[in-house]
Order: C-alpha cells, then structure tokens, then sequence
C-alpha cells in the first residue's frame, strides 16, 4: 500500500518538471519611484480577527442577520476584496504566512504551534507530520522589515506563534513579538482573556459594553505615537471561543432576531457584534488624533467559521478545510491616499500577499524569499496582479475534532477561475469552476480531466520546491 502511495506522489511530480523558483523573483512595480514616495503610508493597521467567516460582516450579508457598523463603514471608505484567502485553514499557520509571506508549506508550520512530542491521531490512514513549536526564528517578519523602515510597531491581541505556556495562546521569553520585530506589545499572551471565570449576565445599558482591554491597549499605542509612523497589528481573539458575553441586551436583541438559534449560535452572533465595537474604538481613534486620512488600514480574518456554532453561509465548508468556507475570509482596505471609496475588487488576494505589499509601500526591498504578491500595483494603479505563484495551501493534518468534511490531510490550488483540491487518503481531487460554482457542489475532476491533471501537478511542483512534509502511509493502520 505505501509503495503504491508514493508511487503515485512520484508520477504526478514527473509530469511537472522542477521548475526555476519563482520565490527568489522580486515583483517589479511599474510606478514612478515619485509616486510611491507621495503615497506612501504615515501609519499602518492591520487588523487580523479570529475564526470570522466571509459571510459574517453586515455589509456581505444579505440577511441582515450579523450587525458590524464599523466595518461596514470601513467598508464604504475603501476597497472590499469579494475573493480574498487565507493562507491555512486553521489559525497558527495562518498567521505565520500573514506575517511572513511564505506559505505554511514552506514555514513547516501548517497546523496549531504545539511542541513536536505533542500526541496525534495514530488510528488514521495516514501519518501526519510532527507538529511545530513556533515560527522559525530566522524568517523576517512584518514587524522586522517595517521597524527597518522606520515605523514604530506595536502587537496587540493573539500571537500563537509559539509554544510558550500551558495556555495554547501562551508565548515565551525566546520567541514572542517583541522578539519578531514589535517594539510595543500588549498583555501576558498565557491566557484567554474572554476565558471569564464569572459567567454571570450583566444589566449592562442598551448599546454598551464591558471595558475591552485589548482595543484599549491599541488605542493607547495609537496616543503615544501619533507623533511618528507606526505600524499597529492588532490581533483580536473575538470571536472564538470561549463564547460568552456578559450583556444581556445583547443577547436578547440576537434572540429576538432569530428564536430559532441554538444558544451557541445566539452567542457567537453576540460576540461579533462586540467585535465590531472594539474594532470601533481603534477606528474612532484615528480620527480622534487626525490619522484617519494618512493611515493604511487592513482589516482581515485568520480562515473561516467554526461549524459549531456558524450560521450557514454561502460557502462549503469551514475552518479545518479548504473549501471556500475554511478559507475564504473578509478583506478590507482603506486608504484615503490612494484608494475611492465604496469599491468592490474581484481580483483573487491572499494574506500572504501583505508582507510584498507593505514592503513596496513602505518604499523597503521585499524578503529575498516570498510566496506573496504585491498588491500595490493594483491598489495605485488598478492594474491585474502579476502571480508568478499561484494561491496554494497544503494542510497535511487530521483534525482533532473529528466529524468534519474535508478534515483529513489535503493541499489546494487555485488557478484563474478554477480550484482543485487533493486529499492525500484516497489520492483524488476534485476541480471547481469558481465563478460557476461559488458552493462547490459540482465536481469536474472527470469531466475536465484535463485541467484536473494539470492543477494537481502544478500543486505538487510548489510543494516539491518549498520542501512540503508529505502525510505517510500508517503500517499499522487495518483497512477493513
């Protein structure tokens, strides 16, 4: 069995010649050195949220369901990306391809940090690769490359980069953000703040909330450099579990909306409403101290919903997959110096297209190795992006929670309209025309052979050449 495993990993490698690395190729910007300098970014903010489906922003649900006014408003004031990625479906790995411009291919780092001896699933089909503790100390980070250009940067919220503690949130003394390039953090990192120990409704006043210490801490970054560049990476935990809030209001409103819900499902509607508010302070607070009109903000989710308490939304799937519902997410970007409001952009985007991006704008060389695309052609000229390499995304876990469709190892790619994914148990793949079929519900593998064939080795050629750890057969696993 293991023999006809590999031997079919090695024929489809054999049809796709190694190819030169398109990493090592910078992407050229076609804009007068002049009009990058005026544009330039003062201050950046890049806001990373925690397990938001695409479909849970107001202003991309049709239900009127969800209610998000602040990023609904920041949607009308800049571009609304309908077709933006992360780069895993689960959040460390995402995370890391955000910060870094590399795939979680290339990082090792394609599941939750846990340290390698961390127990897995031993029952399955396949092995899975050790896990990874952290990210590698030697790659470049956001905060590395922009501090270099003379922002003051600052992390706020969830790191998850590491294995620093016994909360899986935790970060050490060796490997935290104020070793990856971030002057200015906020909080222990060592526990969920929304993990309350005090349970209890509160009479909270319709339309308040309870203090906020993370958006707090952003907006005290924001007061004491409003003076200097900076760049803010705000990593919110909203709204991931534990679910809870302490207002009752809020979650009469929700009730009241929708009575059928579960109260799971109450609750997480709950909690992004509060996300939203929070979001809000560190909005209102660039128009407090006049940045609003100089500052590039971002605004983003690390993969999609958790199904257990998800409202279903347009797209297969959810986080832990690569379907469109695992790892299609919200993507925002307002800037007043370069971008008209109130835009809709249809062109593919990843996360890991932030760090090029930045780099160009921050008028800073891109990392020699980057599995990005810059943006800033598009965003300063609205010209068509220059992929040399494709969205591709490589998850070679089972998850934990088992139960889930597409939870066992697989990689994806997308290419123009279509997407293919492979599942490593069972050696197939299935092929999607997007723009026909946004829910995936109509497989073409077979029909358009063709194109299957060719996806599925082009996918193999990107993982060969970032040195992807492949799932392995189980000796030990009974097929019965």
């Amino acid at each position: 069995m293991a023999s006809v495993y590999l031997s079919h990993l090695k024929s489809l490698l054999l049809l796709w010649p190694k190819v030169e690395n398109h990493n090592n190729k910078k992407q050229v910007i076609k804009l007068k050195s002049e009009e990058l300098l005026k544009h330039r970014p003062c201050n950046i903010v890049v806001i990373q949220v925690d397990d938001l489906a695409w479909h849970q922003l107001g202003c991309q649900n049709q239900s009127g369901f969800y209610e998000t006014p602040h990023l609904d408003a920041l949607a009308q004031q800049g571009w609304c990306f309908a077709q933006a990625y992360s780069a895993a479906p689960i959040c460390s790995a995402s995370r890391a391809g955000l910060l870094t411009g590399l795939s979680p291919a290339k990082l090792g780092l394609e599941f939750v940090s846990k340290p390698s001896q961390a127990p897995f699933p031993t029952h399955t089909k396949l092995l899975q690769p050790p896990y990874t503790q952290e990210l590698p100390s030697s790659i470049p980070t956001l905060g590395d490359r922009l501090a270099q250009a003379g922002y003051i940067t600052g992390f706020v919220g969830k790191w998850h980069l590491t294995q620093g503690g016994v909360s899986y949130l935790a970060y050490g003394d060796t490997n935290g953000p104020r070793q990856r390039g971030f002057s200015w953090t906020h909080g222990q990192f060592g526990a969920h703040p929304y993990a309350y120990s005090d349970r209890t409704l509160k009479d909270y006043e319709s339309g308040s909330f309870p203090t906020d210490g993370s958006s707090q801490a952003a907006v005290q970054f924001i007061r004491d450099n409003c003076h200097q560049p900076f760049y803010l990476h705000f990593a919110s935990y909203f709204p991931h579990v534990p679910l809870y809030t302490p207002c009752r209001w809020l979650l009469e409103k929700y009730r009241h909306k929708n009575p059928s819900l579960t109260k799971q499902q109450i609750t997480y509607a709950a909690m992004v409403e509060s996300m939203d508010h929070y979001i809000g302070h560190i909005l209102q607070e660039l128009e407090q101290q006049s940045l609003a009109s100089e500052t590039l903000v971002i605004f983003t989710s690390d993969h999609g919903g958790d199904p257990r308490h998800d409202i279903t939304g347009p797209y297969r799937g959810c986080k832990w997959t690569l379907y469109e519902g695992g790892i299609r997410v919200p993507f925002i970007i307002k800037w007043p110096q370069a971008l008209k409001p109130n835009q809709v952009c249809d062109q593919p985007v990843g996360g890991i297209d932030l760090m090029p991006t930045l780099c160009d704008l921050a008028l800073i060389d891109q990392p020699e190795t980057c599995d990005g695309t810059t943006l800033a052609p598009l965003l300063m000229a609205g010209d068509q992006i220059g992929r040399s390499v494709p969205l591709f995304w490589h998850f070679p876990y089972y998850h934990p929670k088992m139960g889930y469709q597409g939870t066992t190892p697989c990689a994806a790619i997308r290419s123009q309209d279509w997407k293919l994914i492979y599942f490593f148990e069972d050696q197939r793949s299935e092929l999607y025309q997007l723009e026909l079929d946004t829910a995936e519900s109509n497989d073409l593998a077979r029909q358009e052979f063709k194109t299957s064939s060719h996806l599925e080795c082009q996918l193999f050629s990107e993982l060969r050449q970032r040195d992807a750890r492949w799932p392995q057969q189980n000796p030990d696993y009974l097929d019965f």
